[in-house]
């Protein structure tokens, strides 16, 4: 089942720092940077969750939005498992 798109806002803002790395990862296989590259060790990662959310919420092809939400959604669990 696919969460919503508030439910992935709210864990990858609120959820820990591994989550929002491999959320970066993933997001930047489907929206790039084009003018910097991904730095993970920068202290900073809600301002690349929030550029890569804002991005998401803007998109327009419903299919490759439902595939995103799909991957985060997934990857949200299989985290939730491990940390348990």
């Amino acid at each position: 089942m696919i969460m919503s798109y508030k439910e992935i806002r709210f864990y990858l803002l609120e959820g820990p720092k591994e989550l929002q790395e491999m959320a970066i990862l993933l997001l930047n296989k489907y929206y790039p940077f084009k003018t910097k590259k991904i730095d993970l060790r920068r202290s900073n990662k809600l301002r690349d969750i929030k550029f890569y959310l804002k991005k998401l919420n803007e998109e327009s092809r419903c299919n490759k939005k439902k595939s995103i939400l799909q991957e985060l959604s997934t990857l949200i669990k299989k985290s939730q498992v491990i940390n348990c």
